[in-house]
């Protein structure tokens, strides 16, 4: 291990002594502060809008001897954020306000116009506009760019900065080169050097990068060769669906390859929930009060498992920035938006320091999550509502899946699982129980198995999968396979969440079911008694309950029992979704307990 950091850091300091990410991030909120630090001592600011951004903006900018009004939006909500008091827009024009700070990155010149028309006194300060006069032409929220961790937004701006240079200017391209070395694109330094190989007046530095670059690989390839452990590594894209496993190309080849479940069906349409029925076997609902358990070795029959086999167990990647789902022994925590690579790399790292086999969990979330960002985008969408969402999310599968094959090849014949937790939440309206979400895709490559297997994996199961794999004669792969899915979900608690349905008039679209599929049929209910039925014989249809066997049978092992939220805290907000349900629809109904 000690040998691969020595040779990156030689060829990261053949370029340059620095740490270059480090320092952009730096000069960006410096630059921030000093925006605000020239704001009137004592001055009276508004922050606009609530949201995300917002948040960061209090937590990494010190406002000094400023005093905070509050933070003001178009929507009535009045929680505190960052202990802020909030207002609407009306509420402003009463209170007093010399300064209006426009945190907002995809909608600041809109806000700006907004408060131009509506407001007659107070300055107006947008740190967008101001950074762009900086001259910093950023393709994301400032914050984004703070990470020091990979952030695809930190390469995205070298890379647009050199590529709208027209890929002349050599001083661009180092910085580039550098950008791509210390995000661990290795992939991208070769792309690059080769490519200005091609052109007239090649300087040195290219030559000198590109071999130490493939000295590097060499070195890696030849320290993963020396290495005897069954090591075995899952590649988690998050929120990719079956449905749209073509849009990684290299991986879906492998997939033929490999030993594919083509029915494998998550429990539950959310990352940390499906972490826990991956390790524990637990369901939102029927194990509610163990599933506000973070996992570690006494709630995990996996991690049970593998270390009784002598395994070393990681998740790398973001485990949550604010909410865990992991003992911190287990999880090797990153920001949400880490490049795939900077996760590849911190696991190969991890595992050449590893006297044990591991076992590691590489949790990819910034490629196939939305908003799906990577670093050769030409825009940034954060907005769902307003971005390019086929673009987008083509692009950026489209870059995670050759990262991930490119270190697939590197990793030889050791034994890897690809794996999604569950589909997309992209469009709306749609039930969280659609195909599109639960029905998910995983495979196991060795290099020497290869089928297609027809029946359902559960992801609950999946500890009986590893199982499989490391002691096929005790444990037949037939153990982890059924004829049938379950899944189930809560009410949505968040508060941003069920006042997104309720603006959006789909309450019901957020209150918890509980449901059942076969291999033609699907079968939900929800927290209101309402029951649907379906057809998934290709496209899904949704069609009359007519009390078949297969019907009656489907809704036996969904189940009917439900959290009564009522005495229940954390469902705070949810109990709007049913006020609203009932105000929808000018009746009533009963909440199943």
């Amino acid at each position: 291990m000690t040998e691969v950091i020595r040779y990156y850091e030689k060829l990261h300091n053949t370029l340059t002594d620095i740490d270059q990410e480090a320092e952009f991030s730096k000069r960006l909120i410096d630059t921030v502060q000093g925006i605000v630090d020239k704001l009137p001592a004592h001055a009276n600011i508004a922050l606009r809008p609530r949201g995300e951004f917002t948040a960061y903006f209090l937590r990494l900018i010190n406002f000094r001897e400023k005093n905070i009004v509050g933070i003001f939006d178009k929507s009535d909500t009045q929680v505190p954020l960052e202990g802020v008091s909030c207002y609407t827009l009306e509420q402003m024009k009463h209170l007093p306000v010399d300064v209006v700070l426009i945190t907002s990155f995809n909608r600041h010149k809109e806000i700006v116009q907004d408060m131009l028309n509506e407001r007659e006194r107070g300055e107006i300060v947008d740190i967008c506009g101001l950074l762009e006069k900086e001259g910093y032409e950023i393709n994301a929220p400032f914050y984004k760019y703070c990470s020091g961790v990979g952030a695809h937004e930190i390469l995205n701006f070298y890379y647009q900065a050199y590529f709208k240079s027209g890929g002349k200017d050599d001083t661009k391209l180092r910085q580039l080169l550098i950008a791509t070395i210390e995000a661990k694109d290795f992939q991208m330094t070769l792309e690059l050097c080769e490519k200005r190989k091609g052109m007239p007046d090649i300087p040195e530095f290219v030559f000198e990068t590109e071999k130490l670059t493939l000295d590097l690989i060499k070195l890696i390839e030849c320290k993963l060769k020396e290495r005897k452990q069954k090591d075995i590594w899952l590649f988690w894209t998050d929120a990719v669906s079956y449905h749209r496993l073509e849009y990684l190309p290299g991986i879906y080849q492998l997939s033929e390859e490999s030993v594919f479940f083509e029915r494998t069906y998550t429990n539950t349409p959310w990352t940390h929930q499906t972490q826990r029925a991956m390790m524990s076997g637990i369901l939102p609902i029927d194990d509610f009060e163990s599933s506000q358990r973070l996992i570690g070795r006494d709630n995990s029959i996996l991690l049970q498992y593998l270390e009784e086999k002598g395994y070393s167990f990681k998740m790398i990647g973001c485990d949550g920035e604010r909410t865990r789902g992991m003992e911190d022994e287990y999880v090797i925590n990153m920001r949400a938006n880490t490049s795939c690579n900077m996760i590849l790399w911190t696991a190969l790292i991890n595992m050449l320091d590893s006297m044990q086999p591991v076992f590691y969990i590489l949790h990819f979330l910034a490629e196939t999550h939305p908003p799906m960002v990577c670093p050769i985008l030409d825009e940034i969408s954060y907005d769902t509502d307003q971005m390019n969402i086929q673009y987008q999310m083509k692009t950026s599968y489209g870059y995670a899946d050759r990262s991930i094959m490119f270190w697939h090849k590197l990793l030889g014949q050791r034994t890897q699982i690809f794996m999604s937790d569950h589909g997309e939440h992209l469009q709306f309206p749609q039930y969280y129980w659609s195909e599109i979400k639960i029905h998910a895709y995983c495979f196991v490559w060795d290099g020497m198995q290869k089928s297609r297997e027809k029946r359902f994996l559960q992801l609950r199961n999946f500890y009986k999968l590893v199982q499989w794999i490391l002691e096929k004669e005790q444990y037949p792969l037939e153990r982890a396979l059924e004829d049938y899915g379950v899944f189930q979900d809560v009410d949505i608690y968040s508060e941003a969440l069920a006042d997104m349905h309720i603006l959006r008039g789909k309450p019901e679209y957020a209150i918890s079911y509980r449901g059942a599929v076969t291999y033609q049929y699907k079968y939900v209910i929800d927290g209101t008694g309402r029951e649907y039925y379906y057809r998934i014989d290709g496209e899904e249809e949704e069609i009359e309950f007519d009390n078949s066997e297969i019907g009656t049978w489907l809704k036996e092992i969904a189940g009917t029992t439900f959290l009564d939220i009522s005495k229940l805290e954390k469902f705070n907000y949810a109990k709007r979704l049913y006020e609203s349900i009932c105000n929808k629809t000018a009746g009533t109904f009963q909440k199943n307990s």
